[in-house]
């Protein structure tokens, strides 16, 4: 799955070494895309919740939500 450039989707193994080493260390940010009620059923330790409808292209300032994250859509 890719969401846009610049913007790094993770496997299971892969996301455990990113939350110790990134997210754990505040150079990265972990998005969790599932819906409201998913998320509040068990969360991923350090993720933001952002629902996957917020990054589709069809939001208008998806590209606005991604650059104030960091993250190059250019």
């Amino acid at each position: 799955m890719r969401i846009a450039d610049g913007v790094a989707t993770l496997d299971e193994l892969k996301l455990l070494d990113f939350l110790e080493d990134r997210v754990t260390g505040g150079t990265r940010l972990l998005l969790d895309t599932r819906m409201p009620a998913e998320f509040s059923t068990g969360l991923i330790p350090g993720g933001v919740n952002v629902p996957v409808a917020t990054l589709g292209p069809e939001n208008r300032f998806r590209d606005d939500i991604l650059r104030a994250w960091g993250s190059c859509t250019d």
